[in-house]
């Protein structure tokens, strides 16, 4: 059924990160981020394509030698601390459908700062697509009540994020869930109509808050690397 259509995998990875300067080249046992998020892009059974986005020339001549397509250089303005996600994966497919006169029918999103996204994580979200859903994303479990959560209002005082809500017990809040940034998966249509995801027909799968980590700073890098070794003892 996959091979009716065209399923593009797209890593974006900008070069200028403020808070963790070069991560996406940063080692995770003996691989870098891009490194990993390429490997995994390639053995899924879904994927038909892989492109890196990025307008750096040292990501670029990074990657020149692994199984990945890096088919332009994504213009500046796309590359800034303020740029969107999907105007950059909206570039990219815009870019295929124009100069290659290729059009994918379901866009994947594999953030590089996510390294313990499999394969079977990538073909997971794609076959919700395939099985009917317009968008499909990976998510975890908060690890804190949103119930405890407080605001910083316009005079600096604390209130509550949730003010109807009350409890005293961690084992009395309902359940909450956020995305994981591992898998963001959509119909190019949606794509195109600037659909919001999460939606009333996005579909989901729960991930492990270890497998979950993203890393935009050192200590995140630092769990995750301790994260690596234990995953590799047992």
């Amino acid at each position: 059924m996959a091979n009716k259509y065209n399923i593009l995998g797209i890593i974006p990875a900008r070069e200028g990160s403020k808070r963790l300067p070069g991560k996406n080249t940063m080692l995770i046992g003996k691989k870098s981020l891009l490194e990993i998020a390429i490997d995994s892009a390639n053995k899924s059974k879904y994927l038909n394509r892989v492109i890196l986005s990025t307008e750096s020339k040292k990501y670029i001549n990074f990657v020149k030698n692994l199984n990945v397509e890096v088919p332009f250089i994504r213009p500046c303005n796309l590359a800034d601390d303020n740029s969107s996600t999907w105007d950059v994966v909206r570039h990219a497919v815009d870019f295929l459908i124009k100069q290659e006169k290729w059009q994918t029918d379901i866009v994947v999103i594999l953030q590089p700062n996510t390294p313990f996204r499999t394969a079977k994580h990538i073909d997971k979200a794609i076959k919700l697509i395939l099985d009917g859903a317009d968008s499909a994303m990976s998510i975890r479990e908060v690890d804190y009540p949103p119930e405890w959560m407080y605001r910083i209002n316009k005079n600096g005082n604390l209130e509550k994020l949730l003010t109807e809500e009350s409890i005293s017990r961690t084992q009395d809040s309902k359940q909450t869930y956020q995305p994981n940034g591992l898998v963001y998966a959509l119909k190019a249509k949606n794509l195109r109509n600037k659909i919001p995801m999460p939606n009333t027909s996005t579909k989901y799968f729960l991930m492990t808050f270890n497998d979950s980590i993203n890393i935009d700073e050192e200590w995140q890098f630092n769990m995750a690397k301790l994260i690596y070794e234990q995953k590799n003892i047992t």
